[in-house]
């Protein structure tokens, strides 16, 4: 079986081959990785992904997109493949720490987290941040105590209905906002 087989098979989920093939066969001229780099990238994000993308995430965009390059840049740091999954599982764990915090802390009015399995990935996301996983306790603090009760306007209507994704967006930095006194 040579590396495309074996990177095909160990997907989760087996759509258009042929197409899949063409990406690879794209990608490996692009990129001088060694042998396996592709499947070690594909087993770490296997590890890490959810049940939804694990389902939907086709092999071909994977490899076009070049969302190996996160993975491979992940064992590089921390030593291996064997080192990258320890460590995702880290964050794993982390997540459900969080998630819970967030359902314990959280106003009835909040959103609450149901499934942290198939929410985990946002959570092990923000986690990655320096500043986020420093802070998100504080920051979860300071938002339970400030948004206790729901904001409304004139005509009855919910204007920021907190969620952990809003929580863990970390374009909009809602912890760094939370922390430096932005509840809006």
């Amino acid at each position: 079986m040579d590396d495309f087989d074996e990177l095909y098979q160990l997907w989760p989920n087996k759509r258009d081959k042929a197409n899949t093939k063409l990406a690879y066969d794209y990608v490996t001229s692009k990129h001088q990785l060694s042998r396996g780099d592709y499947l070690k990238a594909a087993e770490l994000w296997s590890f890490k992904a959810n049940d939804f993308t694990r389902a939907n995430q086709q092999l071909a965009n994977w490899l076009r997109d070049e969302k190996f390059l996160v993975e491979l840049q992940e064992i590089a740091s921390s030593g291996g493949l064997a080192q990258a999954l320890h460590h995702a599982g880290m964050f794993r764990d982390a997540a459900v720490v969080v998630a819970g915090e967030w359902n314990r802390l959280r106003a009835a009015w909040w959103s609450s987290v149901e499934n942290i399995k198939d929410r985990s990935y946002l959570v092990e996301t923000a986690l990655r941040n320096e500043f986020w996983q420093a802070n998100w306790s504080k920051a979860l603090h300071i938002a339970a105590n400030v948004l206790k009760y729901a904001a409304r306007d004139s005509i009855g209507n919910i204007v920021l209905k907190p969620n952990l994704a809003w929580f863990c967006d970390l374009k909009e930095n809602t912890v760094s906002k939370l922390m430096e006194g932005d509840y809006g």
